[in-house]
């Protein structure tokens, strides 16, 4: 008789573990439950065993792959930040062979995301207006879409600088009465022309000028992970390089939408931002 799932959600780690003896999945975690409970901006983390290789996964109706990880196969399951709060989502688990193994309600709670009131000078507004910002956007659209079959980053992820977090993840900034956008990623206060690192091992997707982020550098860290820094002075990296974590990718500066200096990090998983704080937490 086959044993029945269970599942368990521990912080921003949702681990599904595969019994390897067994057709049927035997989920397990060794921390304490906390609940079937997924906030706006974290990951879910499945692994089931390595002989499930090709298997998928179907979270709120989008489809995600599950890829080498060690001795499992993992897949990386974002939850958007705008996700409606006290609602629930489908997640699905499959084998290779199209086999529903796992099936549970996930449900999200209310992030109470902070409310800010930006104040930006009429040559910071006129950016939203460049002609340049369609063909950036294609450009970054494209390179979040990259899906790298290999793992690249090892252990838990470093702040791309050290100093005071001055705006969280979820911000919602508004200029009068409306919403211009909401703050997905995390602000770090530093003064101009400080070293900024990559935050794990990567190849550079994409460096430059963007109207928006300013002086940007986004980072593949394989299957799906990406990170990015934004409104930097200087940019030192080309799109190519291979970095380890730690390498000096630019300096900190005050360039694109930015209200001053400060450096802006961004992470996401298959295009989704995410919570950068998690990957500093936790290992994925």
């Amino acid at each position: 008789m086959p044993i029945s799932p269970r599942i368990t959600l521990v912080a921003a780690v949702f681990t599904a573990l595969l019994c390897s003896a067994l057709r049927a999945p035997a989920f397990a975690d060794a921390s304490r439950p906390a609940g079937k409970i997924a906030a706006p901006g974290q990951v879910l983390r499945l692994l089931v065993a390595a002989k499930y290789s090709g298997a998928w996964c179907v979270y709120d109706g989008t489809r995600y792959r599950f890829l080498p990880a060690g001795n499992y196969q993992r897949a990386l399951v974002p939850v958007e930040a705008d996700t409606k709060p006290r609602t629930a989502s489908t997640l699905s688990v499959y084998a290779p062979d199209g086999e529903l193994l796992f099936s549970e309600r996930v449900y999200h709670p209310n992030p109470h995301f902070p409310v800010v009131r930006l104040k930006l000078s009429a040559s910071k507004k006129k950016l939203y207006t460049s002609r340049r910002i369609p063909d950036s956007r294609r450009k970054i659209r494209a390179a979040l879409c990259t899906q790298s079959a290999r793992q690249l980053w090892h252990g838990k992820f470093s702040f791309p600088a050290k100093g005071r977090h001055s705006a969280p993840f979820g911000q919602r900034r508004v200029s009068g009465k409306k919403t211009l956008s909401y703050h997905l990623g995390l602000d770090i206060a530093v003064p101009v022309g400080t070293p900024v690192r990559a935050v794990n091992d990567g190849t550079v997707l994409l460096a430059g000028l963007f109207p928006l982020q300013g002086n940007a550098v986004y980072i593949d860290h394989g299957q799906g992970v990406v990170s990015a820094c934004f409104h930097m002075s200087r940019v030192l990296v080309k799109a190519g390089d291979r970095v380890s974590k730690g390498t000096v990718i630019g300096k900190s500066g005050n360039t694109g939408i930015s209200t001053g200096p400060h450096l802006h990090w961004s992470m996401f998983v298959h295009g989704i931002p995410v919570n950068p704080s998690e990957w500093v937490r936790q290992e994925f």
